[in-house]
């Protein structure tokens, strides 16, 4: 799999673990910038729901691209399922860099 599409699919995602970011993504990121045309989809689902100003969730998502018919076309919960996966790694480095942060405000207000 290209990496683009890869990295492309890690930050959807982050978006169904962590459907908060939706907003600091959509903020950064249109439809039409997605080269994964199932990845532009899925972003496109995720974002009529933001624009619907309804808050995002998992289930939601997968009502919405039912009733639209996308959800057999994106691959079902196999390609929901490896978009999930691809997060994974940049969840990890996220925490990491997160528990850093804490750990050197711990350690500089100890002193």
């Amino acid at each position: 799999m290209d990496s683009r599409l890869h990295v492309e699919m890690g930050v959807l995602g982050c978006i169904i673990l962590r459907p908060d970011i939706l907003q600091d993504v959509a903020m950064l990121v249109r439809p039409d910038e997605f080269q994964g045309e199932a990845n532009r989809m899925l972003f496109e689902q995720m974002m009529k729901i933001h624009d619907a100003g309804r808050r995002m969730d998992a289930v939601l998502l997968v009502d919405n691209l039912r009733r639209d018919g996308v959800y057999v076309k994106l691959g079902g919960a196999a390609f929901l399922g490896r978009v999930v996966a691809a997060a994974l790694p940049l969840l990890l480095v996220w925490m990491a860099l997160f528990h850093g942060v804490i750990l050197n405000i711990a350690n500089n207000s100890v002193k």
